[in-house]
């Protein structure tokens, strides 16, 4: 493939336009002079052709001083708004403009005198009338002309184009796993910034809650990625972007402060991000799916009959071009956010499925209230293996969820409803190790009902029915802590990606945030 060569002319060009679109009207100046280019581009090119069309100077003019036009259409310009400008008996203007130290003015003065001449006796006339000002040639007819000669010297350029090629590049970076998730990029020095990483701990205190309306209850909750956004998905239809430091809703964002939000018809039961961060993907009760672009609330993408019932889990690919949903109508699906189509039906489960997740290239992995834990290949749709991590009366017990583990992708961490949870080896199918919810004031322990890995993957962390918080580190059995989160009806766990802040969601209409 040939070398693409950037020409330092563009570039030039490029950080022009930045600094006219940032208002550092001397550095365009001086850096427009020094390089001896021009920015001969607008935002909308009909728009400014149209105000030459209506005489409107006052936006033209602005405008043209910060281009590089032929000597010839400039002289032809300002001679065609001085003469305007006494047709509206404005001579102090035209006698003002005149006199202006233009290098088009004073070329004018020098080498075309006649022509310079009549503008001065005209602009020293009392009243001159319309003919002698524009003769045979209707002022009408001139700015037409005038608008073709300048039309030739234009370029219609998107705006900012600078910070969108740096923001490609940078995507496309993390696209190659070149910059690493949930951390900042210096620009300048071409390196990330180092985070100061914090020692993994179980939390111990409440640093922030989350309320809902009356009578609304939040039924999923999401970080991204990067760790910038809270989201969350409530039984009103309402995707709303929460400060996970304060537990107010971020205004910040243009679309929350004027009070519009993402949304569905009906309650959403599932969320999840693109690994940029960039998209968050939502399900809903009908089985419609929506993906937004959460810096502008704009939906991006839309699967109406995503399902024939409601969406319970969602997961990107790691590229972000396929997005796959699981459901209560008991199947998995792929979906293609190229095309917005559907592109694979997984099914074999014979209930609902409650969790779904990407493994290696082209393996997916579900769990389901039929028991079971089953991994999938996506190309032929097929179920490579199923898995049973219950015994006994537990056997059929439901799955909730399913995580591979960070530093062992051949182990899963699995939760049902039973008081353990379980760890299974993709290797040989069996159950190789189990956490348990039992404490000596509870022997018989309490069901599981969530869980989530904390980022290193060193800590798992266990929400029960009776609304308790188990932490466990996952090379020892043991528990290490246990802490009351909520009072009814506990429901979800996540966890920042990159800080010891988790937050977890109950039926009392709460999401509340731990800290160690």
């Amino acid at each position: 493939m040939a070398e693409l060569e950037v020409s330092s002319a563009d570039v030039v060009r490029m950080v022009l336009q930045f600094l006219r679109e940032n208002g550092l009207r001397e550095s365009f100046r001086v850096l427009q002079e020094e390089a001896q280019q021009g920015l001969n581009a607008v935002d909308n090119v009909a728009s400014f052709l149209s105000d030459i069309k209506a005489g409107r100077w006052e936006t033209v003019l602005p405008q043209v001083a910060e281009m590089r036009l032929p000597v010839e259409v400039v002289q032809d310009l300002l001679e065609q708004v001085l003469l305007e400008l006494l047709d509206l008996r404005e001579r102090d203007a035209a006698r003002l403009l005149l006199s202006d130290p233009d290098p088009a003015l004073l070329l004018m003065r020098s080498h075309s005198t006649d022509r310079f001449l009549r503008l001065e006796r005209l602009v020293n006339k009392p009243s001159p009338d319309p003919q002698d000002l524009f003769g045979d040639i209707p002022k009408e007819q001139r700015r037409l002309d005038l608008s073709k000669a300048i039309e030739k010297e234009l370029d219609e350029v998107a705006p900012s184009r600078l910070m969108v090629l740096i923001n490609q590049a940078l995507r496309w970076q993390r696209h190659q796993g070149l910059l690493p998730l949930g951390q900042e990029f210096d620009l300048f020095k071409g390196e990330m910034l180092q985070l100061q990483t914090e020692d993994e701990a179980p939390p111990s205190f409440e640093s922030a809650k989350i309320k809902f309306g009356k009578g609304v209850r939040c039924e999923t909750i999401v970080f991204s990625p990067d760790g910038q956004y809270l989201v969350s998905g409530s039984s009103d239809g309402f995707l709303e972007v929460w400060n996970y430091l304060t537990g107010k809703l971020r205004k910040d964002l243009d679309y929350q402060k004027e009070d519009k939000f993402m949304s569905h018809s009906e309650a959403v039961l599932a969320l999840c991000f693109s690994e940029d961060s960039e998209l968050v993907a939502s399900g809903c009760l009908n089985g419609q799916i929506k993906v937004w672009d959460v810096k502008s609330g704009k939906c991006v993408r839309r699967f109406d009959r995503a399902h024939q019932k409601g969406i319970s889990c969602l997961s990107f690919s790691k590229d972000g071009s396929l997005l796959l949903s699981g459901s209560f109508d008991e199947t998995l699906k792929v979906h293609g956010m190229k095309g917005g189509t559907t592109l694979k039906t997984m099914a074999g489960h014979t209930s609902y499925v409650n969790h779904c997740g990407w493994l290696e290239e082209g393996k997916v992995v579900s769990a389901s209230s039929d028991g079971s834990v089953k991994v999938w290949d996506v190309k032929t749709s097929t179920c490579l293996l199923s898995l049973s991590p219950g015994s006994g009366s537990l056997s059929e017990a439901s799955v909730f969820k399913v995580l591979p583990l960070p530093s062992l992708p051949d182990r899963l961490l699995v939760c049902n409803h039973s008081p353990a949870l379980s760890l299974l080896s993709l290797r040989d199918s069996q159950v190789i190790g189990t956490f348990v919810s039992a404490t000596d004031e509870d022997p018989q322990g309490s069901d599981f009902v969530d869980c989530v890995l904390s980022p290193k993957g060193d800590w798992i962390f266990a929400l029960t029915e009776n609304g308790n918080l188990f932490s466990f580190r996952t090379n020892s059995p043991e528990v290490q802590s246990v802490l009351k989160v909520h009072d009814k009806s506990p429901t979800s766990v996540v966890h920042h990606p990159h800080r010891n802040i988790i937050a977890t969601n109950g039926d009392e209409g709460l999401v509340k945030l731990w800290k160690p």
